[in-house]
């Protein structure tokens, strides 16, 4: 599974569980929709934070700086690192077609 993926399905993961959980539906399956989130959550964060230390690209402050967030502000920090920051940190090519 890509770590896109991951992410993904953390977060679709987390929409099912918050919505059987303020509708008071599903009881049991509620409360394991909400632990499944927590461990994706905690994959794809761990996944995020060893990137971002082990890039050679980014400075020893912007490595602190998203490892702090990646950690108290999972969530969003994550969803704003595999979708905008993670291409600059790791040097990826984002153009999806060859030149001719």
């Amino acid at each position: 599974m890509t770590k896109k993926r991951i992410l993904r399905l953390g977060f679709l993961i987390i929409v099912v569980g918050v919505v059987l959980r303020v509708l008071h539906v599903g009881g049991t399956l509620a409360s394991i929709t909400v632990w499944l989130s927590v461990i994706v959550t905690l994959a794809y964060v761990i996944i995020a934070v060893f990137e971002v230390n082990n890039s050679d690209r980014i400075t020893s402050k912007e490595k602190v700086m998203w490892t702090l967030a990646l950690l108290f502000f999972n969530a969003l920090a994550g969803l704003i690192y595999f979708l905008i920051a993670r291409p600059r940190i790791l040097g990826l090519n984002r153009t999806k077609f060859k030149e001719r």
